[in-house]
């Protein structure tokens, strides 16, 4: 069974910010918390692992911070919690994690998607 995702396409990244999470804002009010190993992969850089600051900062890696203004192509989830999310050339990368939870997406009225430890998908919401 799988989870219902959102149809992302089009979503605008409003911003970007990171603590020991990569932060994505989306201006249709969509807030991705990616927790997990988060890899960046592009023509430029090939794939990277970006790295967790100790706070929350907008001080940003620059190729985290050429998404904003980019418009999101896709969204995907693996039958295994792995996520990938197409933005422009680039693809940010979480992979489920069998001890923690890998990666939240929070949304209007309170829909929260999240993958817990081993890849499973709970849902929340919408509040009403």
């Amino acid at each position: 069974m799988g989870t219902m995702i959102p149809d992302f396409r089009g979503h605008t990244i409003f911003t970007v910010r990171m603590d020991f999470r990569v932060l994505l804002y989306t201006e249709e009010n969509w807030e991705f918390q990616l927790s997990g190993d988060t890899y960046l992969t592009n023509p430029r850089v090939g794939t990277v692992l970006i790295e967790g600051q100790e706070e929350l900062t907008e001080d940003v890696p620059p190729e985290l911070k050429r998404l904003i203004g980019q418009q999101i192509s896709s969204v995907l989830v693996s039958a295994a919690g792995d996520l990938a999310i197409n933005i422009g050339d680039t693809q940010l990368s979480v992979r489920a994690d069998p001890n923690y939870e890998a990666w939240e997406l929070g949304g209007p009225k309170g829909v929260i998607i999240l993958c817990g430890p081993g890849g499973e998908l709970t849902t929340w919401g919408p509040r009403v």
